[in-house]
């Protein structure tokens, strides 16, 4: 009886015990974000092998895929695709969004995440605004309060500056009177501000109205003056800043280094257009040799947004000689300053990719300089402290000890003069 006893239990035990470890597993990998399974996007491999498609032809058929599958899954797939080079997902993520906005309204904001340099949230407001017109204003700014990420809410103005120019048919007086009426209906500042770079960004390409860029750029981006429309008396002076960081696609192009696919050795001639600013307003000079620097990154990845926490040395070097064409000390330092700001995405990215920048800044003040703005940085954008302890201790030797006591004291500010960067 004892060992039909064994006989019996004994099985049933083990087959118990399987069953709980298959059911444990199981739930584990229910539990895996899609995110981290790429081979479960059967359209990965359509996008892979369809190297022909047009820019426009992505547009539609991420759209399309949003519909089908939901935006949340189209985003994903778009973190994983493989494009041909200088591909610009932030707009296509732009289009995922705007099919968001049909399907959730502005309550969609809840779900878009910092990837992709916010243009889940861009497409949100800008198409909260092309609903609603002004009366839209006190709905972007609770939708913005609403997006999730370190610098989720001045992107989101940002994003609702390209929105601004577009609903005034890009006619820039017209988009920054109604930026300034914004920036009267919310508390923080930086909603005007915010909203009249994304204006300034919006102008460098048409994205939103093609048709109607066409018919107004060469309105404001004048051949015989660089700086239009940041130095021309529609500009008001306290937005002349955010103007410039924004311009600095047109300042490669007008330079003749080109943007999209520049003569890099041709670098030096676009930052010698900031010079054209007068001395005094200082404050431009540096934004404008800031928003050449921020470029740089995507410059260096041939503008694959995706990649910044995958950058390699190789990529850094190219990043911290071509801000070495800046010329002077202030402004070399400005545009290193701005570089790893472009890294770090306000504290989005890995500081990784902020170390690889620096280990390659060997000469002084320059290196003392990058190290001491990288730890600037993440003091002000992230406030753990497990995530400080971690980046002070990957810091070479003779850094660690005032890294910790600048984040551990919380008593260091930056000594750069960095707006929330955005694409």
């Amino acid at each position: 009886m004892a060992s039909f006893k064994i006989f019996f239990f004994v099985p049933l035990i083990v087959f118990f015990i399987l069953l709980s470890i298959f059911l444990l597993f199981s739930s584990f990998s229910k539990e895996v974000p899609l995110l981290h399974q790429p081979q479960q996007y059967p359209e990965l491999s359509f996008i892979k092998t369809n190297t022909r498609l047009s820019f426009t032809d992505y547009q539609n058929y991420f759209g399309a895929l949003a519909k089908k599958k939901g935006a949340d899954y189209a985003f994903n797939v778009l973190k994983f695709a493989q494009f041909p080079v200088r591909t610009d997902v932030h707009l296509l993520a732009h289009a995922i969004g705007n099919v968001l906005y049909k399907q959730k309204g502005a309550d969609g904001i809840s779900i878009c995440t910092e990837d992709f340099q916010y243009g889940c949230s861009h497409a949100i407001v800008i198409n909260l605004f092309w609903d609603k017109g002004i009366k839209a204003l006190p709905h972007i700014v609770k939708a913005c309060e609403k997006a999730p990420g370190n610098g989720a809410y001045a992107h989101c103005f940002h994003g609702m500056g390209h929105g601004v120019l577009d609903y005034s048919r890009y006619k820039l007086e017209d988009a920054i009177n109604l930026c300034s009426q914004a920036g009267k209906i919310g508390s923080s500042g930086m909603i005007y501000t915010e909203c009249v770079g994304g204006s300034v960004m919006e102008m460098m390409s048409g994205f939103g109205n093609p048709g109607e860029w066409n018919i107004q750029s060469s309105k404001y981006l004048l051949a015989n003056d660089p700086l239009s429309p940041c130095d021309q008396p529609y500009m008001p002076l306290d937005v002349r800043p955010i103007c410039y960081v924004y311009l600095s696609p047109h300042l490669f192009d007008a330079s003749g280094a080109g943007w999209n696919d520049p003569n890099t050795n041709l670098f030096g001639k676009a930052f010698a257009l900031c010079d054209l600013i007068p001395a005094s307003d200082p404050a431009s000079h540096t934004s404008c040799i800031g928003g050449l620097g921020k470029e740089l990154p995507g410059i260096s990845n041939n503008h694959d947004i995706r990649t910044y926490n995958n950058i390699t040395i190789e990529q850094t070097a190219k990043i911290y000689s071509w801000c070495k064409m800046a010329g002077n000390q202030t402004d070399t330092e400005t545009c290193i300053n701005y570089a790893l700001g472009a890294l770090s995405w306000n504290g989005e990215n890995s500081y990784q990719a902020l170390l690889k920048l620096c280990e390659v800044v060997t000469e002084q003040p320059y290196k003392d300089y990058c190290y001491n703005n990288l730890v600037s940085q993440a003091d002000t954008y992230n406030k753990d402290e497990t995530y400080k302890n971690s980046l002070c201790k990957d810091l070479p030797g003779e850094y660690q000890n005032s890294c910790k006591e600048s984040l551990l004291t919380s008593t260091h500010t930056s000594s750069g003069n960095q707006p929330v960067l955005n694409r």
